[in-house]
């Protein structure tokens, strides 16, 4: 291991070195493991607590979403998309249904009563190693959710329609989770956008993230404890984080001597 490499020299060296002490964790990586969290928390909820917290009896007042909830619809999404795009054939023919739904007003209006248009364009697979990729994946198809059913019902593709037929509930639970991964986004997109170094932009970005999703919560009540999941594992980095001379020396030349609270240890 390098960082073992470097501590060995410098020990070599009388030069104290911790090892924990100045690791720098990729921004990203640690986004895609909270992610990963949430997610895999979806399908685990348990709504026969003893004790409930607000977002498990909000599962247990709705008993329809909650069993819903048990199936991996981030996975039926996966796996409708690849349908979709398995052939050229297929896309051409989910593209000129749009064009054709269009050009016919098929997908009703919008809150101004004027006809909706759907972009002309396919879905995306997504990448099991790149969260971004899921969510754009999951964001394309509630975008194009209304062309869908008439895809399905090309004479062609009316076979397959039970096996990667979505209802609206199952729709809604996927744009709540659109809602969820789409905070990550945002906040990947500030870090990203900089062309700067971007290490004392980190520890903000952490507790900005915790923030909005505390505030997500309030209104996702039902997936509560999968946004408590990635809470978790964010602030589980965020502590690490702060205990580094790396991250606290980076805020220190941004700000001078007023070096914010939310890099103390411990907040």
């Amino acid at each position: 291991m390098a960082m073992e490499q470097i501590k060995r020299e410098l020990q070599a060296l009388e030069i104290p070195f911790d090892i924990s002490g100045n690791q720098i964790c990729c921004f990203t990586h640690i986004v895609n493991l909270a992610v990963k969290a949430g997610l895999i928390h979806l399908t685990e909820l348990c709504v026969s607590d003893e004790e409930l917290d607000e977002g498990t009896r909000a599962l247990v007042e709705n008993p329809m979403y909650a069993s819903l909830l048990q199936g991996d619809h981030v996975k039926c999404g996966h796996q409708l998309a690849a349908f979709i795009r398995d052939s050229g054939l297929q896309r051409e023919d989910f593209e000129a249904v749009i064009q054709k739904g269009n050009e016919e007003g098929s997908w009703g209006t919008d809150q101004d009563g004027n006809p909706i248009q759907l972009c002309v364009v396919g879905l995306l697979k997504d990448v099991d190693t790149r969260w971004s990729s899921t969510f754009l994946m999951i964001d394309r198809v509630i975008e194009l959710r209304l062309a869908i059913p008439a895809f399905f019902k090309l004479d062609k593709y009316q076979s397959y329609t039970a096996t990667h037929r979505m209802s609206e509930e199952q729709f809604a639970i996927l744009n709540n989770i659109r809602l969820f991964l789409g905070l990550f986004d945002v906040v990947q997109e500030l870090v990203s956008a900089e062309k700067t170094p971007t290490l004392s932009f980190v520890l903000p970005m952490y507790k900005k993230l915790l923030t909005m999703l505390e505030d997500l919560k309030s209104v996702l009540l039902e997936i509560a404890s999968a946004i408590s999941s990635s809470q978790t594992k964010l602030q589980g980095y965020l502590n690490n984080a702060c205990s580094s001379p790396a991250y606290t020396m980076a805020i220190g030349m941004l700000y001078g001597h007023r070096v914010p609270a939310l890099c103390l240890p411990g907040l």
